[in-house]
């Protein structure tokens, strides 16, 4: 001891001549390397377990955009991904003569729709080569896809996060964090780019949805019959709830504005132009909800297409019998229930695309038919 302080011990000769340095990196490296493998096993055999979901976004219609040449433009929110089946029908009874691309907004709006129209499709629409030719001169039929949701919002509602997650480049994102610094808003394309990159990993694109502690639980300890239908009662009514605010926030002026101005964009090119409204599954709709939201939704988007002149198909419940076991989930349909709407659509409704039919692009057609 020396002036009242503890002396620490002479090390020995071997320990003193060692580089603790490089010897705590290599076992940091270890430590990090094992932590790594054991993290990608892991998110190796949860994706047996639980899959990650993959689906068709903005960005994959228009990179099919850039070496395809559609006849049909499909803008909608998810649902526009069962014109992904119509295409692939469409292609084979017609040997390839009338091509659908769809572009799916998730969670979208007609205000966001319009967005991604006017910044990411028409730039490829309007496309020329070096004669000054369009590149991709064979579209002519423009269709808008909607439900009551796509209609909705509130003043004061913060925008659609969907659109810098989903449709936004680093162009957009540079301009409005110069416009307006970073924001939540914003900052939805960064969180969004990052999440992509990990897409493949369950453990990461499962953040906050949960499926794969339900997969595991399902299979370690699977829920009786009776609380099966207690948890599908009790997600019902959260989904219900949603419908439900569109007593509030339905036909907004400024989204039923943006679906007209689609609309006549559609007519001003020339397009043979289809409003349609897409299926909902039955069960979601209380006898509120059916008067209040969805029948005043129907009539206003009815309106819309008959003051604009345009085909208006009204599939909402009058589509080949869709019905509840046709869906994957309280909004979309299982693999079968899009085979099942296309096919009725193009005996029916969507005939037109495999006539190659094209009607004036001024004239009504309200039932949906053939002209």
């Amino acid at each position: 001891m020396i002036d009242g302080a503890f002396q620490l011990p002479d090390l020995p000769r071997e320990m003193a001549n060692e580089s603790p340095k490089g010897g705590g990196w290599r076992g940091v490296g270890v430590v990090l390397a094992t932590a790594a493998l054991m993290i990608g096993a892991s998110d190796m055999a949860l994706r047996r377990v639980s899959p990650p979901k993959y689906v068709r976004e903005v960005a994959d219609a228009l990179a099919d955009y850039e070496h395809e040449d559609p006849t049909t433009l499909v803008l909608g929110s998810s649902h526009a991904r069962t014109f992904d089946v119509m295409d692939r029908m469409a292609r084979e009874r017609t040997q390839g003569r009338e091509r659908i691309l769809s572009v799916p907004l998730e969670a979208g709006n007609f205000t966001g729709f319009e967005w991604v129209l006017h910044h990411r499709v028409e730039p490829l629409i309007e496309e020329r080569d070096a004669s000054g030719a369009k590149k991709r001169p064979s579209l002519k039929r423009l269709v808008l896809v909607a439900v009551w949701w796509d209609a909705c919002f509130v003043d004061g509602d913060p925008p659609n996060f969907n659109l810098p997650s989903r449709a936004w480049t680093f162009g957009d994102f540079a301009a409005d964090v110069a416009a307006h610094g970073l924001n939540d808003h914003n900052r939805n394309y960064v969180t969004t780019r990052w999440l992509d990159l990990w897409h493949g990993s369950i453990l990461v694109s499962d953040r906050g949805h949960a499926q794969v502690v339900e997969a595991l639980h399902d299979r370690v300890k699977p829920l009786s019959a009776e609380a099966k239908e207690k948890q599908f009662q009790f997600r019902l009514r959260g989904w219900q709830s949603i419908i439900e605010r569109g007593k509030i926030c339905g036909d907004h002026p400024k989204e039923v504005a943006a679906a007209d101005r689609i609309l006549k964009w559609g007519q001003d090119k020339g397009y043979d132009v289809t409003f349609m409204l897409y299926p909902l599954r039955p069960i979601t709709l209380s006898d509120d909800t059916r008067q209040n939201v969805q029948v005043p939704f129907q009539k206003t988007m009815r309106d819309v297409a008959e003051r604009r002149g345009v085909r208006f198909v009204d599939a909402t419940f009058d589509n080949g019998g869709i019905d509840d076991p046709d869906f994957q989930d309280f909004d979309h349909l299982t693999a079968a229930g899009h085979e099942k709407l296309s096919n009725w659509l193009l005996a029916d409704k969507f005939a037109f695309v495999l006539d190659g039919h094209v009607s004036s692009p001024h004239t009504t057609d309200a039932s949906g038919g053939r002209p």
